[in-house]
């Protein structure tokens, strides 16, 4: 059988929260790789929105003061720590939380990270 690869991309303000092949995990990956197909599969991808670390499907103040709270290393419960870095600087700090608030109080942010 042939190799067949899929791409995973999330839109913009997304990022890919999980992929399942056949109804298995197989992570947050970006590109899945079937090798010697001679049967069918299945691939799924689930995506949640950047900045949503509570996962309430929004954006809001809430989420700055989860990020500044888990930036403060202060308890934070029903936190989704991949959802809030938001620049991409591969760390949470208190400049995602004044980036989010930002982006809640519907101001511009620029830096909002788009991978």
């Amino acid at each position: 059988g042939a190799n067949q690869t899929f791409t995973i991309t999330p839109n913009t303000g997304y990022y890919i929260a999980d992929v399942s092949v056949d109804g298995s995990s197989v992570g947050a990956v970006t590109t899945y790789s079937f090798t010697n197909v001679t049967a069918n599969y299945s691939i799924s991808a689930s995506f949640m929105l950047r900045g949503d670390v509570n996962g309430d499907g929004n954006v809001n103040i809430v989420d700055a003061l989860f990020v500044a709270r888990y930036a403060a290393r202060l308890e934070v419960s029903n936190f989704i720590p991949e959802a809030g870095d938001v620049n991409c600087d591969d760390s949470i700090n208190i400049v995602d939380a004044l980036l989010i608030a930002r982006k809640a109080a519907g101001l511009v942010v620029l830096n909002w990270c788009s991978k």
